[in-house]
């Protein structure tokens, strides 16, 4: 890094409140790239040699160098000490560690965008190839593809994640066949954590920019036309308008929505309405560049082009920034009180780099995450300078689901205890906690009033006033063999410690009082699934929560790909009550609850009920057998599938071919329907009957369709009880002027290995690949074309401050690259 004389820029607060700068900077790169943490105290700097700059307590202004050569498109800080890092030239993108200034990185080609949920552990991307569909994906924290699904007849330009990665939300649009005329379907589509399409909401033109809130179940879009657009999470229209222009930023709380109109109008709509909220004339239009804190109450918008920079507070401009040069970019933390802008100076080749902080700023936000500032400063501001008084007056930490565990505590004081800030944690010695947990963070704004009482799920939800939740997707936090809740200040000044072990007297949902149940009827003859049952009686004298529990049959497990029956969460069973247990499928009711299978369980033969709870306890072992063990028919064994090999990869039109076994583990012989699928298509079935105990080889295929492109996809093998999967790679084909065909991917190797769908094949990939030293691009002059990615993208658009969709080069239509999908930053970050 290297310090100049940097030339000064005007800047003031319109309303005399003395704005802090806490860092004022330059390097010796351009950059157009920013990310704060949502308490504001982690600022990072991104810049065209792939590099990153930080300033937080422990780094001021260290720059991290990083493998990846090429500009760094997008930033996303997530505490603790991580940020979401992309380079759209690249098309990578990944976890960057700030503590060690390293972590993996994930490849998707033709990378547009991204976002990330609260806690940095799941990252949404959308790839917008230029001729071509492009897909959407997910991965995790340590860089593995969770799930990758192409976008049919479209693109992606925005995506948007839920702060619990239970959905994400794409703006899709047009993609340039041939490269010169727009087709496909643009629109609005919602999918599932485990990437399946629950709706789509067809639009004419593209969208380009998406926001998604479960807890006012909305997702807000705008589009290329001027239009915004409404839904709920159902899907439907909630309300549209073409009044304010097509870039929206949605709260973090969800309830509002920023818009800025090119008539150099900003307009705060109510979320689920549609209703004005207020109105600034800011003198400006910023597209995309604006920047909302949670409460939507404070925004931050930039001039990308002039290096201008406003900051708005509920319509009401506070603070001001002109540079002489430019491009400019900003970003503002969730809680509304810092905000970090960098300013490219063309001319000279370096980087402006300053961050500000208001010292009155108060967020009234709902928190999006359960983290906030730790400075030591924010004990004074919390208001709690008298002592302490908490109590432990009720927790639950058996089993290991977080959606389960908890605590609570009541304030049992006389005064109002501002907790913002405030850390809760396990033990020290031993714990979890900043070994491979973060601590929970109570969030901006939170108070627990005299006598009030908040609980702590380890899990995943959307908080509420007495209801907050830690964020664990699958670890819980408690030893329930004994452990010790902490509560600290910010400043780590511990105010409450105490002991836990697991059934504690307060444990209401311990099942302390003895378990009595019985088995008093089952019917197991014949083979249908609708009838096959079992029913359990409580005999106790107390109520039983059965959340956690299961029932299996004397295999352990009924058969290699049937999962326990395992009770539906909060179900319980009153003093006498019966239960029964169907293995077919059916709606569950508080007296009959579904297997959900499509094939008899218990053997006719003779076979065992057992129940088990959380903690593998056994309460309840009953022999059972058919009054007519053969039912005039034999039984029907299992047939398990494993795929042998493929013949991929191979060219589209060519015949692929997928060998698999089929293998019976019964004594008894077996037939069943083996299916093909793809693409949840079966394009191929043969019916086998199989000896008992004996493997069949089952050959299977289909001829492929053609492609504009290399693709990878999953093939799935298939019987009535079990189903094997693989992916299978289709190469598109060249014609040399030999009148053969050839394979458009000459570097590939008989070892190379596939990739999801979307995704770049570089000789050895395995889906999107997790590598720490990825491959440098095979642009052959990054540098040169420095000042052009640094250009206004809004310098194409037309008079209505709208882009244009015929423009070559611009943000709104992607520029040529060597992968036909080269852009220029279009992260609202």
């Amino acid at each position: 890094m290297t310090a100049r004389q940097r030339r000064s820029p005007a800047s003031q607060s319109q309303t005399g409140t003395a704005i802090e700068q806490l860092v004022s900077d330059t390097y010796d790169q351009l950059g157009l790239t920013t990310g704060l943490s949502p308490s504001g105290d982690v600022v990072v700097y991104g810049f065209d040699d792939g590099n990153v700059m930080i300033h937080d307590d422990d780094h001021d202004g260290e720059v991290i160098p990083l493998s990846v050569d090429r500009y760094v498109s997008h930033l996303l800080v997530r505490e603790p000490q991580t940020a979401i890092v992309a380079w759209m030239d690249a098309d990578l993108f990944g976890p960057l560690d700030l503590e060690v200034g390293d972590g993996p990185l994930v490849e998707h080609r033709g990378l547009w965008a991204i976002d990330a949920t609260t806690d940095g552990e799941r990252i949404a991307s959308v790839s917008h190839p230029a001729d071509t569909v492009g897909s959407v994906g997910v991965a995790d924290g340590q860089g593995s593809v969770m799930w990758s699904s192409p976008l049919e007849e479209a693109t992606g330009y925005a995506v948007a994640i839920t702060e619990n990665g239970e959905y994400v939300a794409v703006g899709a649009a047009h993609y340039w066949e041939d490269g010169v005329d727009p087709a496909g379907r643009p629109g609005i589509r919602l999918y599932d954590d485990t990437g399946t399409e629950l709706w789509h909401h067809d639009h004419d033109e593209d969208v380009l920019s998406i926001g998604i809130s479960t807890a006012h179940e909305v997702v807000a879009a705008g589009t290329d036309d001027g239009q915004t657009i409404v839904l709920n999470l159902e899907g439907d229209l909630l309300w549209e308008s073409d009044e304010y222009g097509g870039w929206i930023a949605l709260s973090g709380n969800g309830e509002t929505i920023l818009l800025s109109e090119t008539d150099g109008t900003l307009v705060a709509l109510e979320s689920t309405t549609g209703d004005e909220r207020w109105i600034a004339d800011v003198d400006m239009w910023v597209g995309e560049d604006l920047s909302v804190s949670d409460d939507g109450a404070r925004c931050l918008l930039a001039d990308r082009g002039e290096g201008e920079f406003t900051l708005v507070d509920e319509g009401e401009t506070v603070w001001t920034e002109s540079h002489d040069v430019g491009p400019g970019r900003g970003t503002l933390a969730g809680d509304g009180s810092m905000w970090s802008t960098i300013v490219t100076d063309l001319e000279d080749e370096t980087s402006l780099l300053e961050a500000y902080r208001d010292p009155e700023a108060v967020s009234e936000s709902e928190p999006t995450s359960g983290n906030a500032s730790t400075d030591e400063d924010d004990d004074e501001s919390s208001g709690t300078d008298g002592p302490v008084s908490l109590e432990l007056v009720d927790y639950y930490i058996l089993g290991n689901d977080p959606d389960e565990e908890y605590i609570t505590l009541r304030n049992t004081g006389d005064e109002t205890l501002e907790m913002a800030g405030w850390i809760l944690r396990d033990r020290e010695d031993g714990g979890r906690v900043n070994v491979n947990l973060s601590p929970f963070v109570f969030p901006s704004g939170f108070t627990l009033e005299p006598g009030v009482e908040v609980t702590i799920v380890s899990g995943q939800g959307e908080p509420t006033g007495d209801s907050l939740y830690w964020g664990q997707d699958n670890q819980h936090i408690w030893n329930e063999d004994g452990d010790v809740v902490i509560v600290q200040k910010a400043s780590e000044e511990e105010v409450f410690r105490a002991d836990i072990t697991a059934n504690p007297e307060n444990n209401e949902n311990g099942n302390d009082s003895p378990v009595s149940l019985a088995l008093v009827d089952y019917y197991i003859d014949g083979g249908d699934p609708q009838e096959e049952h079992i029913t359990i009686r409580n005999t106790g004298n107390a109520a039983l929560d059965l959340t956690g529990w299961r029932i299996e049959d004397a295999h352990g497990v009924p058969a290699s790909n049937i999962s326990p029956f395992e009770f539906p969460p909060g179900f319980t069973l009153d003093p006498g009550a019966d239960v029964t247990f169907v293995t077919g499928q059916g709606n569950n009711t508080a007296d009959t609850l579904y297997w959900g299978y499509g094939r008899q369980v218990w053997n006719e033969d003779g076979d065992t009920v057992y129940v088990y709870d959380g903690e593998e306890n056994l309460h309840l072992e009953e022999q059972i057998a058919s009054d007519d063990s053969t039912n005039g028919e034999p039984s029907n064994g299992e047939l398990t599938v494993t795929i042998d090999h493929t013949n991929d990869p191979v060219e589209a039109g060519e015949h692929l071919q997928v060998v698999a076994n089929v293998a019976n583990t019964d004594t008894s012989d077996s037939s069943d329907t083996v299916e093909l699928v793809v693409g949840g298509e079966v394009v191929d079935s043969q019916s086998v009957t199989v000896s008992g105990e004996t493997t069949q080889r089952v050959e299977m295929g289909y001829t492929t369709h053609p492609v504009e492109q290399d693709v990878s996809f999953e093939v799935t093998v298939r019987t009535s009880d079990d189903s094997a999967s693989t992916t299978v790679s289709v190469f598109t084909t060249t014609d040399d002027g030999d009148g053969e065909p050839d394979s458009a991917d000459d570097n590939t190797d008989s070892d190379d290995e596939t990739d999801d769908p979307g995704e770049q094949d570089d000789g050895d990939t395995d889906e999107p690949e997790d590598t720490d030293q990825p491959a440098e691009s095979d642009d052959p002059d990054d540098s040169d074309d420095t000042e052009e990615e640094s250009e206004s993208p809004d310098d194409s658009d037309d008079s209505n401050g709208e882009s244009d969709p015929d423009s070559a080069e611009g943000e709104d239509s992607p520029a040529g690259s060597d992968n036909g999908d080269e852009t220029e930053d279009n992260s609202s970050e």
